[in-house]
């Protein structure tokens, strides 16, 4: 490389001077508790309950996949939309967005794969001009109608690019039956991770983008990381398909669905409540990356040099 080269590669600038390499900055808070007693073990008494109802019917799913799924599935409503109601704030009566979404300070440092910044949701800040309405909303009554909407946001909207998705990642397509059983399983992971996020977030655009962006915080009853867990969880359930031990658990989709539930189950009790709350995954560009996208021609004139 010649000096005349090196002199046009322009100095970099000191780290504090460089943008952030994110396209988008996430600005969505975590979801809380509701302010009720108690509401922590129920929260865990949810896990537990989902859990041991579904191990205790893993032997007729072995059998009857479809109609254990179904019924399974009948189970999984009740249960989400009850710990909606007693866990969780409905969508409008708490303060959803960070207050401040410029820059590192609400995404974090960037210095690590997870980054904590402004997390935690104000049940305090609730939309202006609610009055006693809003206060109401709080109430079994007012949170009915926010548990109808989920649940059927929950059930027509995710189910048809889960399905795809899982199809595009391996899932067969014959015989047609097992078709049917990947459409319910899509219903069982929409139930597990995005209700409660249609329940406490609505349609709210810039709080999906943070979901499908994987940068939401995780909170503390656990819903993102239950989301994030059930997931990882299907992704590892397919693995033991593949062995060639031609057992009768073996067979589409029963092990991606314990996968899903035992994901869920972990990341639920582990990931928010105890080891990751108020961190986001860090999704951001590394510095070497960063710096080859702050001086694009300092490529061009060592190009050129050769």
């Amino acid at each position: 490389m010649s000096r005349s080269s090196l002199s046009s590669i322009p100095p970099s600038p000191p780290a504090s001077e460089r943008k952030d390499p994110r396209l988008l900055t996430p600005t969505t808070n975590a979801i809380p508790f509701v302010s009720v007693k108690h509401v922590r073990y129920y929260s865990t008494l949810h896990t537990v309950a989902v859990a041991v109802l579904f191990l205790l019917q893993f032997r007729a799913l072995v059998a009857d996949p479809y109609r254990i799924m179904l019924w399974d599935l009948c189970l999984l409503i009740l249960l989400q939309s009850a710990y909606c109601v007693a866990c969780l704030p409905a969508t409008g009566t708490w303060a959803n967005t960070t207050t401040h979404s410029s820059g590192n300070e609400a995404a974090g440092s960037g210095s690590g794969k997870l980054n904590k910044g402004s997390w935690v949701g104000s049940m305090r800040k609730r939309p202006a001009g609610l009055g006693r309405s809003g206060a109401a909303s709080g109430g079994w009554k007012g949170k009915a109608t926010p548990t109808i909407i989920a649940l059927a946001l929950a059930m027509l909207l995710p189910p048809i690019p889960l399905t795809v998705l899982a199809h595009v990642l391996g899932a067969p397509l014959y015989p047609i039956a097992l078709i049917l059983n990947t459409a319910v399983l899509s219903l069982h992971v929409s139930l597990l991770t995005c209700m409660p996020l249609f329940y406490s977030h609505g349609v709210s655009g810039p709080a999906w983008r943070d979901i499908i962006a994987a940068w939401l915080p995780f909170d503390e009853p656990g819903v993102w990381g239950g989301s994030v867990g059930c997931f990882v969880g299907g992704w590892l359930g397919a693995i033991p398909i593949a062995l060639d031990w031609d057992r009768d658990w073996q067979a589409w989709p029963i092990t991606v669905l314990v996968g899903c539930y035992g994901g869920w189950a972990a990341g639920k009790t582990l990931l928010g409540p105890i080891f990751l709350k108020g961190r986001r995954i860090d999704m951001s560009v590394g510095a070497e990356h960063e710096a080859i996208a702050s001086h694009p021609d300092a490529n061009t004139a060592d190009k050129k040099s050769r």
